[in-house]
């Protein structure tokens, strides 16, 4: 039975991207499909026989938990000096996550959105993005490119390492927050966050491949989440403003900010009271603004 060394099998992937530096993720996979019709001939269709060939299309996907950047210092022996000293973190600024990515790149989205002379190139075509929220923070997305347009592969057995400390996040390090005349900030128990971005594909002349040029045309936000409070018609007031005047929704985990935008309307809202804590269970839609 053959076995593979550690240089093929590892926890962690680190991949090389050209804006963010390292990004480090748990799972990378791409997918290649080719969209094959069969035509209608005048005598019938007599099984594949005739077929369309409508390009080819590859799809990127990446998943790990969301990390937090430790903020405890580092201390060590300098060789050069005869005492300890303590460097302070962050310790590299070259190491990022699957977070970090999302937040980028669904900016670039909106922005080609708003404004025309934006553009998104393949390695920010972002498609799906998912966020489950409890013990641990996972996010999940999908890209409608090949990998090596993301990011730059090499296959080596020692890859150059900097220092660098991390932890993974825990619900207790997200914040969800609804802004519009005040603030109301609170924390979040658990739970989903999918983002579904629309494109249209078009196949240009002398382009020289059958792999299509994508567009977006609008993304749709959906989430739910459940939430501690102490006073309930602080919650009901803050969310039943959502038909009559639209709210900024965004969520921090950790010290970064995902805008999630404006909400268009309200779901519904879930009030449970108990003796050991109080929870609301809030759904929500938002518009591209």
């Amino acid at each position: 039975m053959a076995i593979y060394t550690s240089d093929h099998i590892g926890k962690w992937y680190l991949l090389d991207h050209s804006e963010l530096g390292y990004v480090l993720t748990e799972t990378f996979n791409c997918k290649i499909d080719r969209e094959v019709n069969p035509l209608r001939l005048i005598q019938g269709n007599p099984g594949t026989v005739v077929f369309s060939n409508n390009g080819k299309s590859f799809r990127s996907s990446l998943s790990s938990d969301v990390l937090i950047k430790q903020i405890a210092g580092k201390s060590f022996v300098d060789d050069f000096e005869p005492h300890v000293t303590v460097k302070k973190p962050p310790f590299s600024e070259i190491y990022s996550d699957t977070f970090d990515l999302l937040i980028a790149d669904l900016q670039k989205v909106k922005d080609s959105m708003y404004d025309g002379s934006q553009k998104v190139l393949p390695k920010n075509a972002l498609a799906t993005a998912t966020i489950q929220i409890g013990n641990t923070i996972k996010c999940n997305l999908e890209y409608n490119c090949k990998y090596d347009d993301i990011f730059n592969v090499t296959y080596v057995d020692q890859t150059p390492i900097e220092d660098f400390l991390a932890r993974t996040a825990k619900n207790y390090d997200c914040k969800f927050y609804v802004s519009n005349d005040d603030n109301f900030e609170t924390k979040i128990l658990s739970g989903s966050i999918q983002i579904n971005i629309q494109y249209a594909k078009f196949y240009m002349i002398n382009y020289f491949t059958d792999t299509p040029i994508y567009s977006p045309q609008h993304y749709e936000i959906s989430g739910n989440i459940t939430v501690p409070f102490k006073d309930a018609d602080e919650v009901l007031q803050k969310f039943n403003t959502y038909p009559i005047l639209p709210v900024n929704l965004s969520i921090l985990i950790g010290n970064r900010y995902l805008k999630i935008g404006q909400t268009s309307f309200q779901d519904g809202i879930d009030i449970s009271f108990s003796e050991n804590m109080n929870t609301a269970d809030i759904s929500f839609k938002v518009y591209a603004r």
